[in-house]
């Protein structure tokens, strides 16, 4: 069968899925940003981040209007270019928010575990020279994929758009798995490291409170002995 005399089908079930990531995401990420904005000061990396993540959380929330739309109904009326910016949002959220999420993660491990020994990294200029580097990157990566899904777009009917085809695959297929990966154990880790911290802590706190309770007593017993 030839790509240009397929015709996309409504699919009720992501048009559900993606309508009630809508239903939540829009406000929770509109009200997490206010709130990040208005009550906490970009001074702090990890608001620097946080804040990042939500931007780019709603970057793919606005775009999912068209994609409740489309797997609705079957037809997509916006032509190949809106189809090319929406699908490209939807992959620079996944990645964007994979980074900002470990950036958050190591922050959070260097502020527990290397307080004083970190302190001249974990600063806003820092913050925001990692988040700088993360948007061009993404910005960097969608130019060969943009090129590579607008020819195969141009195969399709006018109607059709997202994931309904096999699109080509280009090296990211390869390299984001890994990618992805590596974060994932980098996060993993750090949440170990900075839970096996707390837990420390928390148990020589809970021993020095103990001793301090003591003492009272075994200073009286000294003085009778």
């Amino acid at each position: 069968m030839n790509i240009t005399e397929v015709v996309p089908k409504p699919q009720s079930l992501y048009s559900v899925v993606f309508g009630c990531i809508l239903a939540l995401g829009l406000p929770l990420n509109a009200v997490s940003l206010w709130t990040l904005l208005r009550h906490h000061s970009l001074k702090s990396p990890s608001a620097v981040f946080m804040v990042n993540l939500a931007v780019s959380d709603l970057l793919l929330v606005v775009s999912l209007p068209m994609r409740v739309y489309y797997y609705a109904t079957g037809t997509w009326p916006l032509g190949n270019l809106v189809c090319n910016l929406i699908t490209m949002l939807f992959h620079n959220n996944i990645r964007s928010s994979a980074f900002f999420i470990t950036f958050i993660s190591v922050d959070r491990l260097l502020a527990v575990v290397y307080p004083l020994r970190s302190r001249h990294l974990r600063t806003s200029s820092n913050a925001w020279k990692a988040v700088v580097f993360v948007w061009l990157l993404v910005l960097v990566i969608n130019i060969p994929e943009n090129v590579l899904f607008s020819k195969f777009l141009n195969k399709l009917n006018e109607s059709s758009c997202f994931e309904f085809m096999q699109t080509p695959r280009s090296s990211m297929h390869y390299i984001q798995p890994v990618l992805m990966f590596t974060m994932l154990v980098i996060n993993m880790v750090c949440t170990a490291l900075v839970s096996w911290t707390l837990s420390r802590r928390l148990n020589d706190s809970a021993r020095v409170n103990k001793k301090c309770e003591l003492l009272p007593g075994s200073f009286v017993v000294l003085l009778l002995s």
